[in-house]
């Protein structure tokens, strides 16, 4: 199984919903208020928030990384009160705040895999655009047993009129050159076998039963339980790897 970043993507002083005080401000005012709330939203896209190896990190980097805007919407249909105490209360800021410096990690992990790549001299083609949208589709059939029109039904459901716009919106969205780092160079070794699977198959049949009790064969498991025993295995690699980046990394967090 493959890396996959969501890509998915605001920082707090942009959740914070800005009282209303039209009713005490002059009309002529209003559209300067505007333009300097518009003023203030930009600055804070522009801040400065870390720096990785001499690279700049920028708070909109952020945003788009914790997704916070969309979350928070997706948040005050289901539960107003909860939104609003996470947008008002000081214990809500502070819980923001922790979590856009839990997601800086990530962020920074992504960076300097990036930087890696590019010291590797790593391209990504329009061939490897179309390889990896390949390999998520073929992903999402086998995950969610459908087929590639049954895919597309799903996706005008949701405004996207064709798999090529769901291409462009994937190759947007998605950091295909950590992607082809992570499988091409640090990943590319591993190999999970049949004696492998079977050793672990063996130490935890009690977890492969049916609603019965009953243990399920191995050959009738073996598959996804390679699948599962790879993911594992790339992700403490890839953890590894980024690890010592870090270590060898001049990294300066400025909030």
């Amino acid at each position: 199984m493959k890396i996959r970043k969501a890509i998915s993507t605001i920082c707090v002083i942009l959740l914070i919903a800005l009282p209303v005080y039209a009713y005490d401000a002059p009309e002529e005012s209003s559209g300067q208020q505007e333009l300097s709330i518009q003023d203030s939203m930009q600055e804070a896209d522009e801040q400065v928030i870390a720096s990785v190896n001499g690279e700049n990190l920028y708070r909109e980097q952020l945003q788009q990384k914790t997704r916070l805007q969309l979350i928070h919407q997706q948040l005050f249909q289901i539960d107003q009160k909860f939104a609003q105490f996470l947008n008002y209360s000081e214990a809500g800021q502070q819980f923001l705040e922790e979590y856009n410096r839990y997601i800086m990690n990530d962020l920074i992990d992504e960076v300097l895999l990036m930087q890696e790549a590019d010291r590797r001299g790593i391209k990504v083609t329009e061939e490897d655009e179309d390889y990896y949208f390949e390999e998520h589709i073929e992903n999402i059939k086998e995950q969610q047993g459908i087929n590639e029109e049954e895919i597309v039904e799903i996706l005008q459901g949701q405004g996207v009129d064709s798999l090529e716009q769901y291409q462009q919106i994937f190759v947007e969205n998605t950091n295909l050159l950590v992607e082809k780092l992570t499988n091409e160079e640090i990943i590319s070794d591993i190999e999970i076998t049949d004696k492998i699977a079977m050793q672990i198959y063996e130490q935890n049949k009690g977890q492969f039963t049916d609603r019965e009790g009953n243990i399920a064969p191995f050959e009738d498991i073996k598959n996804q339980l390679k699948a599962q025993i790879m993911q594992q295995e790339e992700a403490n690699i890839l953890e590894e790897f980024t690890q010592e980046l870090r270590d060898n990394a001049d990294i300066n967090i400025l909030f």
